[in-house]
């Protein structure tokens, strides 16, 4: 019988003490070379790791180095998963060895037993010959150390029988798990293999514990080293509780935690107490006496009696650190659920979220639109499409998506339901702009739709309407024609002339501007420009849509001043307008005219800096010179947008437009500026007042 094809991938960053023995372990393993593959996915490395792999390369043509443009292993590990041809994968580390039998037992037991994952023990072996290196080895495989662990703890692994359990370390897969379960969750640092055989559990996949396999992992070799390890890996034990829902670790893993949090308590009242004194020093008592038994007997056996003294300070340090990495990583998890973190949805105990985090869903739908994809990233919209659709809809980028994703092949049901859900309502969008210019060609009232069209034909949730009328005419109007429900508003809205309202028998909401733009309607002379170039009357609705120069400094006005983030409908606007044969002479002069030629720059580097992080490539040459200034800017992922700072970039722009409206004499656009803080401070008060009142 053939042997399948196994693909090894390999995490690494800056690993040359390792990686080369770990490469010439599975040089010389037993599986035939030609079936079977190793792929170093290297995260940047800053020492001579890559230079060891191209090397190994070289005598070697079944190894393959991979960038890792992100650095983080699970990372690393999806680029790993993505490119491998295997239909076996095994994960390994750069700072492990294995011995020749390793991958022909772990796809023999694979084929043999039907598990969906096989691994075996790992035996810790010291990074160096000094005595604290070999300390921390003979910790990291002692019971008393790392708790129950059958895999890393000799004497737990039992008989010698395979058996089943939850979790092993360098797993051996079957390549149809990733096609089930998904991808490792890109959210994690740490803790992130166990996250994945959690959620394997859930799909009912098995994973088997051969206790004769066996791989050699190298410990810390120095004491901070360790130190900092042990704070990691703590912190990481709680921390995935906060992106799933549940806990990813076993409960042996929390022991650390409840000795930290028992030993502050006692700490705290041990002064108010004598019998918490008592209890204090008797906890301390039995821990330390339990150390150095511990220890005593293991360099007994390993005939090793000067670690006698390092060994009880070594294990004090793993404790205590991984106990206080686990309460700080507690505290995130506390303060995200009460502030932010929504539950995950389920659907029957099951999660329902085995795919990339809504981050890497929004790269993979950016580099599609802009044509800039990647091997795999049809593969992972199409893994995902209730998710893909959801994301899609959140981003005003449904309809383009499917109609790439037909392009290539035919599209799930889900998708074709929701985009054909998504056809209606723009349909009804577009019946609604139509009467609504009707009637406002009939009194003769100057408007433009400013945003119907820019994204199409996707359309935005709600349908924007500037006009040049003051409320209460605008108002009478649109009483003649329509029932009208008013909206939730809020102090801004009132300062910017911007009024919301339900029209009955339309999904869409309306949102009316009276003759001004931007947060606090600083920017009605642009609205003015705006509005001077519609038609009033006799031309198509559809033609009520602004010039291409006067949409992009629109653009610029609604993610600088007033939403303060992009979706990817709008990174897709911005690369596409910014690489225009545009009249740029135009949009600069206007851009100094308005007093935003700063939050044009702005706009540029955030829509360069999203683009060039998330599809690898950015905007491309500009016909303006100093346009695009260097180095990136960071928009981190919150609530369904890349968020423009708001102390980096948000109020350096509105106290720039401040003094350049009092030194142009514009008092009426200061005042409205000066207004910001505080409306801030109130807005504020009001989110986190509905927060409560909402739980």
């Amino acid at each position: 019988m053939t042997r399948p094809f196994v693909s090894v991938v390999i995490p690494c960053r800056n690993e040359s003490e390792t990686i080369k023995a770990c490469l010439e372990s599975l040089a010389a393993s037993d599986y035939q070379s030609n079936r079977f593959e190793v792929l170093v996915v290297d995260g940047s490395s800053t020492d001579t790791t890559r230079a060891i792999v191209l090397e190994h390369q070289k005598l070697h043509q079944n190894v393959r180095l991979l960038n890792n443009p992100r650095k983080t292993q699970q990372v690393a590990l999806n680029i790993g998963i993505r490119s491998a041809a295997g239909d076996v994968i095994i994960r390994m580390d750069a700072h492990c060895r294995f011995g020749p039998r390793y991958i022909p037992d772990c796809v023999r037991h694979l084929l043999e037993s039907g598990a969906d994952n096989v691994g075996g023990r790992l035996v810790t072996v010291p990074r160096g010959e000094t005595a604290v290196a070999r300390a921390i080895a003979l910790v990291m495989s002692s019971r008393f150390g790392v708790g129950g662990s059958r895999f890393r703890v000799a004497g737990l692994a039992g008989n010698g029988e395979p058996e089943w359990v939850d979790t092993v370390p360098y797993s051996c897969y079957r390549r149809d798990v990733f096609d089930r379960v998904g991808l490792f969750d890109e959210r994690l640092d740490r803790s992130e293999d166990a996250e994945f055989h959690r959620r394997m559990k859930s799909y009912g996949c098995r994973t088997l514990f051969v206790p004769s396999l066996v791989s050699y992992y190298y410990a810390r070799p120095d004491y901070r080293s360790f130190a900092a390890h042990a704070l990691d890996n703590g912190w990481w034990a709680v921390l995935p509780t906060r992106y799933t829902g549940a806990l990813v670790v076993s409960l042996r893993h929390l022991v650390p935690l409840a000795f930290v949090v028992t030993l502050i308590v006692l700490g705290v009242l041990a002064p108010l107490s004598k019998t918490l004194c008592l209890a204090l020093i008797t906890i301390l008592t039995v821990y330390g006496s339990t150390s150095i038994f511990v220890s005593a007997i293991i360099v007994g056996r390993e005939r090793t009696p000067r670690l006698l003294c390092l060994m009880p300070l070594v294990f004090l340090t793993l404790h205590i650190l991984y106990g206080l990495g686990s309460l700080g990583a507690t505290a995130e998890v506390l303060k995200a659920w009460r502030l932010r973190h929504p539950p995950q949805p389920t659907m029957s105990g099951r999660s329902i979220v085995p795919f990339l985090p809504e981050e890497d869903v929004v790269a993979v739908l950016l580099r599609v639109l802009l044509s800039r994809e990647q091997p795999g990233d049809r593969e992972v919209l199409n893994r995902s499409p209730a998710e893909t659709a959801r994301v899609a809809a959140r981003h005003i980028v449904l309809l383009r998506i499917i109609e790439c994703l037909e392009a290539s092949g035919p599209v799930v049901e889900v998708c074709q339901i929701k985009a054909a859900k998504e056809r209606e309502r723009i349909a009804a969008v577009m019946r609604l702009i139509r009467r609504l210019g009707s009637v406002f060609q009939r009194d003769r009232i100057q408007h433009v739709f400013p945003k119907a069209f820019q994204h199409f034909p996707d359309m935005g949730h709600d349908l924007d309407l500037l006009v040049g009328a003051q409320p209460d005419v605008v108002l009478r109007t649109l009483h003649s024609d329509f029932r009208l429900t008013p909206g939730e508003g809020s102090i801004s809205h009132w300062f910017a002339d911007k009024r919301q309202y339900v029209v009955e028998g339309w999904q869409t909401p309306l949102e009316v501007h009276h003759g001004r733009l931007g947060h606090l309607g600083e920017h009605a002379s642009f609205a003015r420009l705006v509005l001077s170039c519609s038609s009033v009357a006799g031309a198509p609705v559809e033609s009520q849509q602004l010039k291409p120069e006067h949409q992009l400094l629109f653009q610029v006005i609604q993610r600088m001043y007033g939403h303060f983030g992009f979706r990817a409908s709008d990174v897709v606007m911005g690369v596409r307008s910014l690489t225009l044969d545009l009249d740029w002479d135009e949009i600069i002069r206007l851009a100094h005219e308005m007093r935003i030629y700063t939050a044009l720059r702005r706009y540029t580097r955030a829509v360069n800096s999203i683009a060039l992080t998330h599809t690898g490539a950015g905007i491309g040459p500009i016909a303006v010179p100093g346009l695009l200034s260097s180095g990136t800017m960071k928009l981190p992922y919150e609530g369904g947008i890349f968020r423009v700072s708001m102390a980096g970039v948000v109020m350096p722009l509105f106290i720039r437009a401040f003094f350049s409206a009092v030194s142009a004499g514009d008092w009426r656009v200061g005042l409205r500026l000066l207004l910001l803080p505080p409306l801030g401070i109130v807005g504020g008060v009001q989110r986190v007042l509905e927060g409560l009142k909402s739980r």
